[in-house]
């Protein structure tokens, strides 16, 4: 009898799946949040939030284009931000993201995710669950969500599972630890993401080669 149960067991070690990441994200999160962290506070007038938020979309895409003080640059958004939210709220939208109609519209959308996303992991998790809900409610991006979340994973140093994050070394670029690859391209079209295969082209990575390379 015990022989058998230990059988079992190794039988059904074998066969489970691993656990999902993205639990073992929520867990995590919801165990150390509200996560605490230094902002300068800057005065923001809550009825001009648009206009607010798309110079904090074009700050950030500049100094990434042009160049200049990235983290000068980001650190000045993250204060902004989240001033705004300190003072105004979380961003709630009337309109769903599906039927924004001019660029500026899905500029304003995008603008709490590259300021979140530019910042650090405290900031990241203790906003993790307002953007999710935002997302859910039609209100910000999908796939804004999953880069969102790959980072986060990798921040806590687990596997993320849409295969966003490309890690740089001295010598190379590759794909971060990806969860489940067989999956990925089935999870990335739920979230409104192009296949892994051509994503990963734009790094002039191979996905079968990165996912050798890991075994």
């Amino acid at each position: 009898m015990k022989l058998y149960l230990i059988i079992l067991i190794l039988v059904t070690a074998c066969n489970s799946k691993p656990t999902n990441p993205i639990e073992q994200l929520k867990a995590k999160i919801e165990k150390e949040i509200p996560y605490h962290f230094n902002y300068k506070s800057i005065p923001v007038d809550c009825s001009k939030r648009d206009s607010l938020f798309l110079k904090l979309y074009e700050a950030d895409q500049k100094v990434r284009k042009s160049g200049g003080d990235m983290l000068a640059v980001d650190e000045r958004n993250f204060d902004l931000l989240i001033s705004y939210i300190n003072q105004c709220g979380w961003p709630k939208f009337n309109t769903k993201h599906s039927e924004l109609k001019t660029r500026n519209d899905y500029n304003i959308r995008t603008a709490t995710y590259l300021v979140i996303q530019h910042s650090f992991r405290e900031a990241m998790a203790n906003y993790y669950f307002q953007f999710k809900t935002s997302v859910e409610k039609g209100e910000m991006i999908p796939n804004n969500l999953a880069y969102y979340k790959d980072r986060l994973l990798m921040h806590f140093g687990l596997p993320q599972v849409y295969g966003s994050q490309i890690r740089h070394s001295s010598n190379r670029i590759y794909l971060y630890q990806l969860w489940s690859p067989d999956e990925v391209n089935q999870r990335r079209k739920k979230m409104q993401l192009y296949p892994i295969e051509d994503y990963l082209k734009n790094y002039d990575l191979d996905f079968e080669q990165e996912i050798r390379n890991k075994n």
